[in-house]
């Protein structure tokens, strides 16, 4: 049952994602807003894992045509801090990555077929949040 509800969910955020993008060029800078790209080889999906404590972001990437892509993560200053390549057969393909070793600042996701090349921005901010302090006082 659980795996059936978990599918539905990321059917239904799949289907609003693809539905609710106008914009296939522009990338985005909120990595909590899910996107969908697509170019004339490929497809790609990103949005956050909402369900963990541990911050994630899933890629989606649907290949309409038999060639390699290759899907890296830039740090700050545009340095490469993760890179890996999808079979070079078409189909639909899941990766998560854990962003929680990642310190704060702009990261950016690539993915690249070698000709066309869609990014994705995103923000790290894991500053803890202020208890809230309240007084009462009584006459």
């Amino acid at each position: 049952m659980k795996t059936l509800i978990a599918s539905a969910l990321l059917s239904l955020s799949m289907t609003v994602a693809f539905a609710n993008n106008d914009d296939t060029k522009k990338p985005i800078s909120d990595g909590r807003a899910s996107v969908m790209r697509i170019s004339t080889t490929f497809k790609v999906g990103v949005f956050p894992v909402t369900t963990s404590d541990v911050p994630m972001m899933n890629v989606i990437v649907e290949k309409i045509a038999d060639s390699h892509v290759f899907i890296n993560v830039y740090g700050p200053q545009g340095e490469s801090l993760s890179n890996s390549s999808l079979p070079k057969k078409a189909g639909k393909y899941w990766t998560k990555l854990n962003l929680s070793q990642l310190p704060d600042g702009a990261y950016t996701i690539t993915v690249s077929n070698g000709v066309e090349t869609t990014a994705y921005e995103f923000v790290v901010n894991t500053t803890a949040q202020k208890a809230a302090v309240r007084r009462i006082e009584m006459n």
